[in-house]
């Protein structure tokens, strides 16, 4: 019997920015909110399900226009069961935050985003991520 595999590739075309601030992730939002002029307000928490793993539980912010979408996302998972690495990226178990941003209209400035971010109080390291170079870049897909 002859089977037939599905292959499925994903389109990474979004800008992720990942951010060291040990910052309560509310107090975070609410400086981003002021100095990018957005309003990003709390979502439901993103539940990733492993099925071997367990499951992680991270802390979520969203912002969303017609054409684009801004997410603050908290690395570390907030719950946790039978989870080796609660991370949602565990290669870059560093860093605190993500910031997700798929913008079809060109409204948001990766460049002009990470300057201002920098210039928080609190933010220690601010860097543009390369999704290509990722193992766990799967769990970035929404």
């Amino acid at each position: 019997m002859k089977t037939t595999k599905l292959v499925i590739e994903y389109d990474f075309d979004f800008t992720l920015v990942g951010i060291i601030a040990p910052i309560k992730a509310y107090k975070f939002a609410w400086m981003l909110n002021k100095v990018l002029k957005t309003t990003l307000s709390k979502a439901d928490d993103l539940v990733i399900d492993f099925l071997k793993e367990g499951k992680i539980i991270n802390t979520l912010y969203i912002y969303e226009t017609e054409y684009s979408v801004f997410r603050l996302i908290k690395n570390k998972s907030c719950e946790y069961a039978n989870v080796e690495k609660p991370f949602l990226v565990p290669e870059l178990k560093d860093y605190d935050y993500f910031v997700h941003i798929t913008d079809e209209s060109g409204i948001f400035d990766g460049s002009e985003i990470i300057n201002r971010i920098k210039n928080l109080p609190g933010v220690q390291f601010v860097n543009s991520i390369q999704t290509e170079l990722l193992k766990s870049r799967d769990n970035l897909i929404f």
